[in-house]
């Protein structure tokens, strides 16, 4: 799904990977415009690690399944350049390598209202653990606290906070930072039920 692109219109993208229950991994890919209308979908062909993958990449394997063959997938399919990726799967933030484009992850509610993250460390007790233990994966991060959220950069881009929560700020006064990615969740679903023949997936984390 697209509409007609337009190169003066604010966009974000939305990344987020489903996992159904035979294991296969989905990439959707929405992208909104400043009113929280969606501006381009995009979803992928089922992805699924074989045996010498799993044997080869290690720990590395969700960094490269995620970030390199699905997020850039998806990322290559679209016709805009948005302003920000946000995506809700830690995994996906390995995209960071391969464009320009800040991409954050967005991480868990803050627990108790006026805690902020500004440590790798402190982020990991705020988040689960086996998101926590990715972070070795992905290199050096950049949490803050920003929209009752900790947000996370990649440290190469750390410079660009201050960018990011501007272009996100018009976006936000709209909609709930979350919520693309439950409409993401769905509209994979509605792609891929006849084809996969199963009434629900699980998100992949």
């Amino acid at each position: 799904m697209t509409a007609e692109p337009s190169d003066t219109a604010a966009a974000f993208g939305f990344i987020s990977v489903i996992r159904s229950a035979k294991d296969d991994l989905f990439g959707g890919y929405l992208i909104l415009n400043e009113q929280g209308r969606p501006l381009e979908f995009h979803c992928t062909a089922p992805v699924q690690a074989n045996r010498a993958q799993e044997i080869l990449y290690g720990v590395t394997l969700q960094p490269f399944l995620y970030g390199e063959q699905i997020a850039q997938t998806l990322w290559s399919a679209a016709q805009r350049s948005p302003a920000v990726v946000c995506t809700d799967v830690l995994p996906v933030l390995a995209l960071q390598s391969l464009i320009s484009t800040p991409v954050v992850w967005i991480a868990d509610r803050l627990p108790i209202e006026g805690v902020k993250a500004t440590t790798a460390m402190e982020l990991a007790k705020l988040v689960d653990r086996q998101q926590a233990d990715l972070f070795s994966t992905l290199g050096t991060v950049h949490p803050f606290a920003y929209a009752d959220h900790v947000l996370v950069l990649s440290e190469s881009m750390s410079n660009c906070q201050d960018d990011v929560t501007k272009q996100l700020a018009p976006l936000l006064d709209l909609i709930e930072i979350s919520e693309p990615f439950a409409r993401i969740q769905a509209a994979v679903e509605e792609a891929h039920r006849n084809a996969l023949g199963e009434p629900r997936h699980r998100q992949a984390g």
